[in-house]
This record gives structure tokens, C-alpha cells and sequence, in this order.
């Protein structure tokens, strides 16, 4: 997708990922679902904000914002269980929580930063990764309306 709307050939890692799946988006991956990936079992946990400086490394303009814009930036797994990956693995759901977000709207709900009633019900999210909790958690505190009160949960 990236290489056809920036005409551009990447190689991986170009976004400093550690794998690279394909034909898998973040509208279609739940915070919580469990994969396995080889011998490997692990855990989706947070989007990933990507850094600012990707246009530089990749002496492209417009690249940081179009992963903004359109929540396309990754995402992030816990190991559940260590073990052996290589290429070509395929990485096959084994568990899907019932009613989590996708990837896709949780960060949509990060970047928008307008809805306090969704990024409250974030931070119930047992599967979230603490460093994403925390920044909704920062969201709320710094919202008028969110208050103190708002940020005890997670």
C-alpha cells in the first residue's frame, strides 16, 4: 500500500518493524486476540504511533501523516509464548476476545482525542499495554472535562 502511494520500493524493516505480515490490517485485529506465529504464541497489546522522523529515514514527505490519518501504522504483540519464527510463518488467530476494539479504533480513538466516554472504556481493556493505557490516561487528565475522577480505572 505504502509503496504504491509514495512510489517507492521499501525492503523490510522499512518502519522498524520486527515482522512483517501481509493481507492483515488494523480494522481486522483486536486488542487481545492471541496468534500463533511458528512456535511462537502471542498476544495483540496497542497500535503503534510511529516516529515523526520516518519521513526523513525514508526521504519522503507526507509519509508520518498519511499513517495518522489513515491508523495504518502497525501494531504491537505481547509474547504469551517464547519460541522459534521464520520465513514464511503464517500468523493463524487461535483466540479473539468477545467485544474488543480493532487495533484501527483505538487508535482512532487516541488521535481524535474527542470522545472521553470511549477513552474511558479503553482503560478497561485487560489486553491493553500500560504504556497505552497511560497515554489515554494523560488524555483525559488534560481534557476539561476529564478530571481526576476519569483516570483511576486500568
Amino acid at each position: 500500500m505504502w509503496e504504491e502511494e509514495f512510489d517507492l520500493s521499501l525492503t523490510a524493516p522499512a518502519f522498524g518493524e520486527n515482522v512483517t505480515v501481509t493481507n492483515l490490517l488494523e480494522r481486522d485485529v483486536y486488542i487481545g486476540d492471541i496468534y500463533t506465529m511458528g512456535s511462537a504464541i502471542v498476544q495483540i497489546s496497542q497500535g503503534r504511533v510511529p516516529c515523526n522522523t520516518i519521513d526523513r529515514k525514508l526521504n519522503v514527505n507526507g509519509v508520518f501523516a498519511r499513517f495518522i490519518e489513515t491508523r495504518y501504522s502497525g501494531f504491537f504483540a505481547r509474547v504469551l509464548q517464547p519460541g522459534c519464527i521464520k520465513e514464511g510463518d503464517t500468523l493463524e488467530l487461535m483466540e479473539r476476545t468477545v467485544n474488543s476494539p480493532s487495533v484501527w479504533m483505538c487508535s482512532d480513538v487516541y488521535f481524535k482525542r474527542e470522545d472521553l466516554t470511549k477513552i474511558q472504556s479503553m482503560l478497561e481493556l485487560k489486553s491493553l499495554s500500560h504504556e497505552w493505557k497511560n497515554r489515554y490516561r494523560k488524555i483525559l487528565r488534560s481534557s476539561p472535562k476529564g478530571g481526576s475522577e476519569d483516570v483511576s480505572s486500568g
